[in-house]
């Protein structure tokens, strides 16, 4: 991953490279290591405490999930808006900014709890468990706090996200995370306590705030000063931020909203059921993500810097590699989730092959779309394509609830794929090519054929794979890490011979080596 932020080296700034480069060789490690942390955590929470209060946990973690959209696409406005400031290092501008956001994160919080409270009437229709409603009422306001002080220092660390610095904000929120599930974990084992396993959630994204504003204070100390925006650039950010509000309302719908319809249309256990997936493909797209943000700010003074064609060519390179993660990890990924549930968690927590599939096709979806949202957050695109994203959400909405009834656990996720292939999966690369890369129809035609057969592609190494892999019996450990290897190597051969036919893949191979000769 990091040879792609390399090869953008060629385009963009030095500097700007070698920071992506350590935000990507250092965020990726503290990432491992929050997941083995955290897999270890759901283990002991699981055993602990079992289904009901694990579906309680993941539905109340996206109802806190839907609230944040009282932030309205701040958090990336503001940070679009740092972009140049901080290149220039224009403090002034930058204090002005900052200032700004923290007065309106700081009225947001106030929403956040105004709104949270108003939606307690409103849970019975949601929740449907064995656990007394007097409880789950309080579990939810523990849930409403946690949320709410997480927004006292995301403008600071807005900032040194912007200033190309992401691995200082894993590294603390590594640190704290560790402590946390270490705490709550043994508080699980010892006590079974829910509540208390709610308030250590809390007084960790306490310690993280004041971690992060003891670094920010230090690292810029001219935010002492207070400056004020104009009106003319009060305007502009309120119009990026509008557009940024339309894309995070949808993305919330379409990630959010699943477990709350299984919760109401079947049941909140078999929330607890689903959760165990839903853990593997969050681990995974976070892994993947670590590539999404290490890159995304060295794109982002590409597309400032550089002409159309040059900023087309690095999107093909940057395609490329994300097809690669994204076909070898899904190939993987339905090769041995099942397996892993089994020993993980038990077989009573694995659900059908047809919904393995609905899973693993909204995972690839997820994976697959990551360039074009990388030029989407970093070029304003997302002006011209927030009424795009909000049929998304619709749709995504109205299918889920009649597949849901008629279909059940599967047709809700096969909804959520539905409603992005029939939208933005196609719509945003469209204009992406037309209005950016300025490219003809021809072009976007032959990127979505590329886009098809490598879907096919991925299917096909499924099917050829499956069966011989199926005859190794992951019983265990030891016997899932062995089919494990043997999966990312069969794959992992069959997608590079095949993908070394394609040009661009070869030139970026070519850059590579020459790189390495040069010693980087």
């Amino acid at each position: 991953m990091c040879n792609v932020v390399v090869l953008c080296n060629d385009v963009i700034m030095r500097d700007s490279a070698k920071k992506s480069i350590l935000n990507i060789s250092l965020i990726l490690p503290l990432h491992i290591l929050q997941i083995l942390i955290n897999f270890v955590a759901k283990t002991v929470f699981i055993r602990s405490l079992g289904q009901d209060y694990l579906g309680i946990n993941v539905l109340f973690g996206d109802i806190t999930n839907l609230l944040s959209l009282t932030e309205l696409g701040l958090g990336s406005a503001i940070m679009f808006a740092l972009y140049k400031p901080l290149n220039t290092k224009d403090t002034r501008q930058i204090s002005a900014i900052i200032n700004y956001a923290k007065n309106l994160f700081n009225k947001i919080v106030i929403v956040i709890i105004i709104i949270g409270l108003l939606i307690i009437p409103s849970l019975k229709y949601v929740v449907n468990s064995k656990i007394n409603m007097e409880s789950i009422i309080f579990y939810y306001i523990l849930y409403l706090i946690t949320v709410a002080v997480t927004y006292f220092a995301t403008y600071k660390t807005t900032l040194i996200t912007a200033d190309e610095k992401t691995y200082i904000v894993k590294v603390y929120y590594t640190i704290t995370n560790v402590i946390r599930a270490v705490v709550q974990m043994f508080l699980l084992i010892k006590t079974k306590n829910f509540m208390l396993y709610l308030l250590m959630g809390i007084l960790f994204n306490l310690l993280y705030n004041l971690m992060i504003t003891i670094k920010v204070n230090k690292d810029y100390p001219f935010l002492s000063s207070k400056p004020r925006l104009n009106k003319k650039e009060k305007k502009e950010l309120f119009i990026n931020t509008k557009a940024v509000f339309k894309h995070k309302i949808a993305t919330l719908i379409l990630n959010s909203t699943d477990n709350i319809l299984i919760s109401s249309i079947i049941s909140t256990a078999v929330v607890g059921k689903y959760s165990g997936y839903t853990t593997l493909c969050t681990t995974m797209i976070g892994l993947m993500g670590n590539f999404y943000s290490g890159i995304v700010h060295t794109v982002g003074k590409l597309n400032v810097n550089d002409n159309a064609n040059e900023k087309h060519k690095v999107f093909n390179y940057v395609h490329i590699f994300i097809y690669l993660l994204a076909g070898i990890s899904s190939v993987c990924f339905i090769l041995l989730a099942n397996d892993f549930i089994n020993l993980w968690i038990g077989s009573e927590y694995i659900l059908d092959d047809k919904i393995l599939i609905a899973i693993v096709l909204n995972f690839y979806i997820t994976i697959i779309s990551y360039p074009v949202n990388i030029y989407n957050q970093t070029t304003k695109l997302f002006t011209k394509t927030q009424n795009i994203v909000i049929l998304t959400a619709i749709s995504n909405i109205v299918l889920s609830i009649f597949l849901g009834k008629t279909l059940g656990l599967f047709g809700i996720l096969i909804a959520t794929a539905i409603a992005k292939l029939i939208t933005c999966f196609w719509t945003d690369p469209y204009i992406l090519f037309k209005k950016y890369f300025e490219c003809k129809n021809k072009d976007c035609i032959l990127y979505f054929l590329k886009v098809f057969i490598e879907f096919i592609f991925v299917s096909l190494t499924v099917l050829l794979l499956s069966n011989p892999l199926s005859q190794i019996k992951a019983e265990t450990w030891s016997a899932l890490i062995i089919k494990g290897i043997i999966s990312l190597i069969s794959t992992s051969i069959i997608f590079a011979t095949t993908t070394l036919v394609n040009d661009d893949y070869r030139k970026i191979l070519v850059k590579i080596i020459r790189r390495k000769k040069n010693g980087w």
